[in-house]
């Protein structure tokens, strides 16, 4: 340590008396103000502001400052002749290449330092992510003294420092330009392979945007460990003369690979440990890249299933940066869930009956699945990812639509329903109970007359309960089991049509209907709707004209910009709603104000919910509008049948994350011209001033010692 510290002092002993640092540290300087400003000047007019954009500047910028500060520091002493005085000095090799690299490394964390001064800018001109700003910071200093390993063992390995500078900058562009390997590349593992071999690929999607991995920071200390291995194993070449062909030589030669092959294996199965471990350290304000609260009550879900999940992603070579981020996300839910939830990625270019399979549509998707006893993918299973902005939030709802699958259970009454659910006529409703099973809903039949008459209820683990087109009203049996399914809770869809019979379903002297007013405050009216402004060309066929005011069934419906969207009915009943219910209630669906039955009629359609109980109800003049021929013409009629089902049930709710801490895509820099321009002389003119100033004036006090020493 004795020997480190000697060498150390004396490297940066020799960069503050030289006036070729302070030459570069002005030159950073400008450089670095240069892109600060710019950057600051657009913040204003145009983008947000990017804290990180001096140091993504700089991932660039140190192919050539990072040469310019390491060719000299084993290479001059090698064509000087210092070399062998050097060596026969009191201090080990090991020391002397620590040494110096310390030296190179403290001289470019001061100049990193120095830009400091640019973030303080920030922190008084708005409000920027201080969190992603120390995370870059981080992430470009190890970046830097890995870029300064490499420098160091071209430094060594020859005594031309141009020859040194000329490879350090070759192979230094070769390792920037391998982040876009995706777009030289086809092979996706062959880019993922190159990109992680790369400096970039573990700073671009990382340390850069506020997230600190662990096996970033274990790469670029292994490549720090091993550039510094190979100038030690070339500097002890000096001693023997050089790597030659003599016996001696080539035993150096064999030891020198064989010592850098263990030291690349050990690092390799580091970084491969740390990169299973995902240990990570979210920067940002927003805990953009952590697991919230919520996203950890649905794991918890999927370790209670106990069930292998897999989650699938599509990318070629040329989205393999957005993979990078993807799988920021999605290796947490992995070491959350101690590998129930597995993450495989592929190509859509070279395995394409795979993305046939999981109906791919864009580059970069998202799947998850559950996974067959055999571990292969259940493609009944196949959920997508929404493909937008919070990835977390969209895998955790993809999680929780794949958990909600077989969880819900949907009952058909059939003992009086003129509605066969098998019929796949236009008059039969296979196609809603296709579309259930489809997204994981089972369905059953139920008779609740007969289960009445025989003393049974309706099983616990129906969910809901489906009422259409009644020929007949239940019977004093079955409207008990049914009274006793909602009193605990139960869930129902009654769709109750006009029906001219002797007995009405739902007729005004119903005891079911009356029920339903006394429980939830609403019920089916004696009345036919007549619209002559909201209709599909007949004034008995009615078009949804306004939607509901306290529920989500229809946020989907009458959606202005698909006029397919409107649910239509034919021949519908009028709904009455209670203005003073017993449990909360509202309307669904209303006909236009120039609509009228026999008496002033708005609505079609209700909901009632009981908050104590947990009871659920929608109540709709029609049936028809989900029959084969009419649930996707138009799509509204679908639309609101799965919605509704969806709020009776719960199926496929989307989590509600607690809002963000703050907005990160809004200008929020308000500087005047004048304090712009105030801000550009200071960084560009007067700080890299004052540091030529320096140097000149070190230089001044060195040759001025000189001249009165002579």
């Amino acid at each position: 340590m004795r020997g480190i510290g000697i060498v150390f002092r004396r490297e940066m002993a020799a960069y503050f008396t030289s006036p070729i640092a302070y030459l570069i540290a002005a030159a950073f300087l400008l450089v670095t103000a240069l892109i600060f400003n710019t950057n600051l000047t657009l913040s204003v007019t145009q983008n947000p502001v990017n804290v990180a954009e001096v140091p993504n500047a700089l991932a660039f910028f140190m192919i050539f400052f990072g040469p310019v500060l390491t060719m000299r520091l084993l290479a001059e002493e090698a064509r000087e002749g210092t070399m062998e005085l050097l060596l026969t000095a009191p201090v080990s090799e090991w020391a002397i290449v620590v040494g110096k690299f310390f030296g190179a490394w403290a001289y470019y964390s001061l100049l990193l330092l120095l830009t400091l001064v640019y973030q303080v800018i920030l922190i008084l001109a708005t409000s920027p992510e201080v969190g992603q700003a120390v995370s870059a910071y981080i992430g470009i200093w190890l970046y830097g003294g890995a870029v300064l390993a490499i420098g160091l063992l071209f430094s060594a390995l020859t005594d031309s420092q141009a020859l040194a500078a000329f490879l350090s900058i070759a192979v230094l562009t070769l390792l920037y330009l391998g982040e876009a390997a995706g777009q030289i590349v086809a092979n996706l593992d062959l880019a993922a392979l190159i990109r992680t071999l790369t400096l970039p690929g573990h700073y671009v999607g990382s340390f850069a945007v506020g997230l600190v991995r662990f096996e970033d920071i274990v790469f670029f200390s292994g490549v720090i460990v091993i550039m510094l291995y190979g100038a030690l194993r070339a500097l002890e070449s000096h001693r023997t003369g050089g790597l030659g062909f003599k016996a001696r030589g080539l035993r150096s030669l064999g030891g020198t690979v064989t010592g850098l092959a263990v030291l690349i294996v050990m690092v390799g199965g580091v970084y491969v440990a740390s990169a299973n471990a995902a240990i990570t350290l979210d920067m940002t304000e927003s805990r953009q890249y952590s697991l919230s609260s919520e996203t950890v009550a649905v794991l918890n879900r999927v370790e209670q299933a106990n069930r292998e999940i897999r989650i699938t992603g599509f990318y070629s070579a040329e989205t393999i940066g957005y993979r990078q981020l993807d799988d920021a996300i999605a290796r947490l839910y992995e070491a959350e869930t101690d590998g129930l939830i597995t993450r495989e990625y592929h190509d859509p270019t070279e395995n394409v009956t795979l993305a046939e399979q999981f109906n791919v549509q864009i580059d970069g998707e998202l799947f998850v699945s559950y996974l067959d006893e055999a571990g292969r993918v259940d493609f009944s299973t196949v959920r997508r990812v929404n493909a937008e902005n919070s990835q977390e939030r969209n895998l955790s709802n993809a999680i929780l639509r794949l958990l909600d699958i077989n969880r819900f259970q949907i009952g058909f009454e059939v003992g009086s329903s003129n509605l066969d659910p098998e019929d796949t006529s236009d008059r039969g409703i296979s196609g809603v109970l296709n579309g259930l099973e489809a997204n994981g809903i089972t369905t059953r039949a139920i008779n609740l007359n007969q289960l009445g008459a025989t003393g049974l209820d309706v099983p616990t683990e129906v969910t809901a309960l489906v009422l259409t087109e009644m020929r007949e009203p239940l019977s004093d049996l079955g409207l008990r089991v049914f009274q006793r399914y909602l009193d605990r809770g139960g869930r129902a869809f009654i769709l109750a049509d006009a029906d001219f019979g002797a007995t009405p379903f739902l007729s005004a002297s119903d005891p079911l209907n009356n029920y339903l007013w006394e429980a939830f405050g609403i019920r089916m009216a004696d009345a036919v709707i007549i619209d002559g402004l909201s209709n599909a060309g007949s004034e008995l066929d009615i078009l949804s004209y306004a939607t509901s005011d306290g529920s989500t069934i229809t946020d989907r419906i009458n959606n202005p910009e698909n006029m397919s969207s409107q649910a239509l009915f034919r021949i519908t009943r009028a709904v009455e709603i209670n203005p003073d219910p017993p449990v909360q209630n509202g309307m669904v669906i209303a006909t236009s104000p120039q609509s009228y039955g026999e008496t002033n009629f708005e609505n079609v359609a209700a909901w009632a919910n009981n908050t104590t109980t947990g009871a659920r109800v929608i109540l709709i003049g029609d049936s028809n509008f989900i029959t084969n021929g009419l649930v996707q013409n138009p799509q509204g009629n679908g639309i609101l049948f799965t919605d509704g089902i969806t709020w009776l049930t719960g199926f496929g709710e989307s989590l509600v994350f607690a809002p963000q801490a703050r907005t990160t895509n809004i200008p929020t820099v308000f500087l005047s011209t004048q304090a712009l321009d105030t801000i550009a002389l200071v960084t560009v003119v007067i700080l890299p001033g004052l540091v030529v100033a320096f140097g000149l004036g070190v230089r001044w006090l060195r040759f001025g010692a000189t001249t009165n020493w002579q």
